[in-house]
């Protein structure tokens, strides 16, 4: 393994830390916020309070792993949508 402390190394080895940013802190809490999901991807406009409820059941899911969940601090540059997903699902 090497020394970074981010960064997918492994797609098959134990999952040690994890990155998360709140959906909040990507500014799905207000409208400006969500305004580019077709753009990005996504099936439909996000609702903050489901995205928050998930991301909290994810957080707890990544700690009983074992793994250490590390948040981002609330940024201007995470208002984005892209910044609460790393990697498309096909």
């Amino acid at each position: 393994m090497t020394d970074r402390e981010f960064g997918g190394q492994s797609m098959c080895a134990p999952l040690e830390r994890a990155l998360v940013c709140r959906p909040e802190s990507a500014g799905w809490a207000e409208e400006a916020g969500c305004g580019r999901w077709e753009e990005l991807a996504y099936e439909r406009p996000p609702t903050f309070s489901t995205a928050e409820r998930e991301h909290c059941g994810l957080r707890e899911l990544l700690a009983q792993s074992g793994a250490e969940v590390v948040e981002l601090e609330p940024h201007p540059d995470l208002s984005s949508m892209r910044s609460t997903r790393t990697m498309r699902p096909w």
